[in-house]
């Protein structure tokens, strides 16, 4: 406020996870917040905002002094593709990244060492290891059914180790067949192998996100697909030493 002493100081905060049932309205109807966190399973389409013109050009933001460092400009704070990922077309970024996280396949260390398993360097190590878990009553893998979306986060990088990243550059720039590549084929097919030999905890289709990283905290299954903020939104129901 003693920054920008023409605001009022007053910040109105509205939580939802219905993005775009709430907000697509307003944004249509020319009266959309100052600020969104569009993210999460029902976020609204960021190239469809671009290309209605609906977004403010963050180019003066980024341009700016930084908090920190007035002599650095908020631009050169930011890891490296940051401004990339909110660009559409030409120099305007219209989208501004404030997390970082990485995406992978979490496992408990505890959990493995408890029945004398070793973690699988391979697929095939992999299969061998829910089978064995399977025999324990143990799952291999859950995942939040009701957001498959998750399952991506190991599926595409899986895509581009079996056919290099040229496999998914395809895909990002929807060149013809790209979804027919013989590693999409295989990648699918290795995935779809988990489920035939019921290496998936039952009722995974029906789960959230929580429900499924808490089965997975009760060790009921070795493998979960998620990002580094699992930690933080699992902390209540993980064991110690997990």
């Amino acid at each position: 406020v003693r920054a920008y002493p023409k605001t009022d100081g007053k910040i109105k905060h509205s939580a939802t996870q219905k993005i775009q049932a709430k907000l697509a309205p307003r944004f249509n109807g020319g009266t959309p917040p100052d600020l969104i966190d569009n993210s999460g399973a029902e976020q609204m389409d960021f190239g469809t905002l671009v290309s209605k013109d609906q977004l403010t050009d963050l180019r003066e933001l980024l341009d700016a002094p930084s908090l920190d460092d007035p002599n650095k400009k908020v631009r050169d704070t930011l890891r490296p593709g940051v401004l990339e990922m909110g660009q559409f077309e030409g120099d305007e970024v219209w989208v501004l990244y404030y997390a970082y996280t990485i995406y992978g396949v979490w496992y408990s260390k505890s959990l493995l060492a408890k029945h004398g398993w070793e973690y699988p360097q391979t697929w095939d190590e992999m299969l061998a290891l829910c089978k064995e878990a399977k025999k324990q009553g143990i799952a291999g893998w859950t995942y939040p059914g009701k957001y498959p979306y998750y399952l991506p986060f190991s599926l595409y990088p899986f895509i581009a180790k079996i056919g290099g990243r040229e496999t998914l550059d395809a895909i990002d720039n929807l060149e013809p067949n790209a979804w027919k590549h013989d590693a999409v084929k295989a990648a699918f097919e290795a995935y779809h192998e988990l489920q035939a030999k019921g290496y998936v905890l039952k009722g995974t289709p029906g789960l959230d996100h929580i429900q499924s990283q808490v089965a997975w905290n009760e060790g009921k299954a070795l493998f979960i697909p998620n990002g580094s903020w699992v930690e933080n939104e699992t902390k209540k129901t993980t064991p110690k030493n997990f």
